[in-house]
């Protein structure tokens, strides 16, 4: 995919490893904001990871390739309906993991005419306007996602409701627990490393 087989094989290992943080994430069913912790976005990461790790295996072929392929589908059409008929407050995460899951099978359907995606490289025509947009918009919200949970957890998490003013005025609002910033910060590994494998997948179109 990257056109380097040990930064293949570097990529591969983070994806898997992006995708079990997931399944955790998963299991324990804490959410702590709107868009990277949420039942939604943490099944979008496990599956994009996972199939992400596909595509940079031998097995990407035939089959398997048909069936992830159909995977992508469902999930881009169920993030559609969440972004229809979901909480408000959620719409933002499930649309871009709906971009995301289409950007998926846009790089897919651009490289199948290329080749598999496990042996591609950028040395043909390389990508189209399309595949480097997204992948600036990848690059950007990795970015973007890694400093504010970095470096201002507190405005990520998600706000607790705001009582109606009665007497005098409330106190500040105390800092965000340590355990809500530390499954932030946990939940956000599988979305970056999602970011940077689209980038690498998109790159590797053309």
């Amino acid at each position: 995919m990257t056109g380097s087989p040990a930064l293949d094989r570097l990529l591969l290992v983070a994806l898997l490893a992006a995708a079990a943080v997931s399944a955790v994430q998963l299991v324990r069913g804490r959410s702590v904001d709107r868009y990277v912790t949420g039942r939604g976005a943490e099944t979008g990461h496990l599956v994009m990871n996972l199939v992400m790790a596909l595509m940079l295996t031998p097995w990407w072929t035939g089959a398997v390739r048909a069936a992830a392929v159909g995977v992508l589908v469902v999930l881009g059409l169920a993030f559609a309906v969440l972004l229809v008929r979901g909480p408000g407050a959620a719409r933002p995460a499930h649309l871009f993991h709906l971009v995301a899951a289409g950007a998926m099978l846009y790089a897919e359907l651009a490289g199948s005419h290329a080749g598999d995606m496990a042996g591609m490289d950028m040395a043909d025509a390389g990508p189209g306007a399309a595949a480097w947009v997204l992948a600036v918009l990848f690059a950007l919200d990795a970015i973007a996602t890694t400093a504010v949970v970095l470096l201002a957890p507190q405005l990520a998490l998600a706000p607790e409701p705001v009582p109606v003013p009665t007497g005098p005025p409330a106190p500040a609002p105390a800092p965000a627990p340590r355990a809500d910033v530390r499954t932030l910060r946990v939940g956000t590994v599988p979305h970056v490393v999602m970011d940077v494998g689209m980038v690498a997948m998109l790159l590797a179109t053309g």
